[in-house]
């Protein structure tokens, strides 16, 4: 930063708060750097910190740095560009670097666009028109054309003859377990490795999810443990395509018929996926997606379950809409749920998949890319089944333990010095809390090395080349 704009920045001990809005004036930044008669730092101000102060009644003329920060973080100019950047962050929005006298020589601001994020929606033109359209017919609850539209459009595209929009995909879960009539006493399996709504719709319905291992081919639910997890308790099987990968669901579905279970997938990260040339979420009894923003297809939140069964269909949006009849208004025969995605949401997904085929090209181009990480010896990716095809929801990796010499915290923390925001791969559930169990680590050693050992990468539908080469530079970097 040129000297003359430190100086702007630089303002006395003494100074106003009228002082620091000269300053930010002048400057055009964000924050004023308050210094001793040494010129050494003594505190940041920002902006927030001047509005705060005058809210609370403070005039301009009140002393300025008794609203500062104190001790804010530093950089030091011995510190790389990286090791700066990766030193911002939502909470961190300027950073002053030092020299070794104690003097500012520069100050970075956080901006979003220095940091390459995990995820973000792709909303364009399309989408801003249909939610306009939605909003200017009135229709912004749950009752308007969109919703039917996306309803109808949801279900050609999974290759099923009903979809039922819901709120999120958890509720979406939750209903698919609702119409089973699945309760206290009823056990559904699980696997050990996926996000904790799984689990927790299960837990719901105060019934009991009972863990299996997941196979280290596809990271999901592995068939041959499913057998020996079945009780007379069992009710339902609920397999994960996790991170894009498909299941062995043609193997599940063997199991479940020979037992009488039904089957759920949860197919929420993996719209768009095959197998054996049928998109999954179409092969169970139901199949539930989710709609969240870091989803291929967004609607803000939102969910949806799928059926061929037109009886579950209709119990399903009986129990979507308070358990009401839909012959007579306001007649309840059962308690049902507000799980009702609105007009504005589903205006919104309709305008996602009328882009499916851009969306899609586009995660295709991100997964080749990122193919040069998967050559690297200490990276690996599920080697998936020959009948599977996986769509690419979040580039998702595994360091292999037997070769890297650095371990995966380690290596989230020099992306993010990088300016990579990476996350690691979710914990297995009977790790947690809620659904602890003592020997958890021994009991599922797939899931745990997978959740020790993965992360994910940036993997949102704007991504540019320059980011990905930046993305796959630091990863390759990282892992030496």
């Amino acid at each position: 930063m040129q000297e003359s704009l430190l100086t702007m920045l630089r303002v006395p001990e003494k100074a106003t708060l009228r002082d620091a809005m000269l300053s930010f004036n002048a400057s055009g930044l964000s924050a004023v750097l308050i210094c001793d008669d040494r010129g050494q730092l003594v505190g940041i101000a920002t902006e927030g910190d001047v509005r705060r102060a005058l809210l609370d009644g403070h005039g301009l003329i009140s002393p300025l740095f008794p609203h500062a920060n104190r001790e804010p973080l530093l950089g030091h100019t011995a510190m790389s560009r990286e090791e700066l950047v990766g030193l911002l962050s939502e909470v961190v929005h300027c950073l002053p670097v030092m020299d070794e006298g104690g003097i500012v020589r520069d100050i970075l601001f956080y901006d979003k666009r220095s940091v390459i994020p995990v995820a973000l929606p792709s909303i364009g033109e399309r989408e801003l028109r249909y939610v306009t359209d939605a909003v200017l017919s009135g229709w912004v609850s749950s009752r308007g054309k969109y919703i039917g539209m996306f309803e109808e459009q949801f279900a050609s595209f999974c290759g099923t003859t009903h979809a039922v929009a819901a709120s999120n995909g958890t509720v979406a879960l939750h209903l698919a377990l609702a119409v089973l009539d699945i309760g206290p006493g009823d056990e559904v399996i699980v696997p050990a490795l996926t996000f904790i709504a799984t689990a927790n719709a299960v837990t719901y319905c105060h019934a009991r999810p009972v863990f299996v291992d997941i196979e280290p081919t596809s990271w999901n639910l592995d068939p041959e443990q499913v057998e020996a997890a079945i009780t007379p308790r069992t009710r339902a099987i609920m397999p994960v395509h996790l991170y894009g990968q498909p299941c062995r669901i043609d193997r599940i579905l063997e199991i479940a018929e020979k037992h009488g279970l039904s089957v759920i997938e949860d197919a929420a990260e993996a719209l768009g996926a095959e197998f054996n040339g049928r998109r999954v979420g179409s092969f169970g009894h139901m199949g539930c997606f989710s709609f969240y923003g870091n989803k291929n297809i967004t609607t803000g939140e939102g969910g949806a379950v799928v059926t061929n069964d037109a009886r579950v269909n209709e119990k399903l949006r009986i129990l979507r809409d308070h358990g009401m009849s839909q012959t007579r208004k306001y007649w309840h025969d059962v308690v049902g749920f507000n799980y009702r995605m609105t007009n504005l949401q589903a205006a919104l997904g309709v305008a996602q998949l009328e882009r499916w085929d851009q969306i899609s090209a586009a995660k295709v181009r991100i997964s080749e890319r990122y193919g040069e990480c998967t050559r690297n010896e200490h990276l690996m990716t599920p080697p998936g089944w020959p009948n599977a095809s996986p769509v690419c929801w979040i580039f998702t990796l595994m360091l292999n333990h037997a070769t890297a010499q650095v371990d995966r915290d380690e290596l989230l923390a020099q992306l993010a010095r990088h300016g990579v925001d990476g996350r690691p791969v979710f914990y297995p559930i009977p790790a947690m809390p809620p659904y602890f169990e003592p020997d958890w680590a021994s009991r599922y050693p797939v899931s745990t090395q997978v959740s020790a050992q993965g992360f994910s990468l940036p993997t949102y539908v704007d991504i540019s080349d320059r980011d990905l080469d930046r993305v796959v530079a630091a990863t390759l970097t990282s892992v030496k």
